[in-house]
C-alpha cells in the first residue's frame, strides 16, 4: 500500500500477523527521488520495520531445505526471532 506525497515522494506501508510468535508485524517507509542534471536521479528512503527476522544466515544451508523441514513439522534451522 502506498500514497503519493507530491510528484516524486511516496509513503509505503505494510502489516501482517505472525502466527508463530502471535504478534502483529508492520513496516512504514518514506521515499523520494529527485532529478539532478537531467538523467541523474538521487533517491532517499527512510523506514522502520517491526517483525520476525532470522538470527543468522547460512551460505551452506539453502532456504528451500528449511521450508520443507519446517512444513514437515521439524525444527527451524534459521531460528527466527522477534525484532
Amino acid at each position: 500500500m502506498g500514497f503519493r506525497l507530491g510528484k516524486q515522494s511516496k509513503v509505503l506501508g505494510s502489516s501482517g500477523y505472525s502466527t508463530g510468535v502471535e504478534r502483529i508485524a508492520a513496516s512504514v517507509a518514506v521515499t523520494t527521488a529527485r532529478s539532478i542534471q537531467g538523467e541523474l536521479k538521487l533517491g532517499l528512503s527512510a523506514g522502520y520495520d517491526r517483525g520476525v527476522a532470522r538470527r543468522y544466515d547460512s551460505d551452506m544451508y539453502h532456504h528451500a531445505f528449511n521450508s520443507v523441514q519446517a512444513l514437515s513439522g521439524l525444527d527451524d534451522y534459521f531460528d527466527y526471532s522477534w525484532r
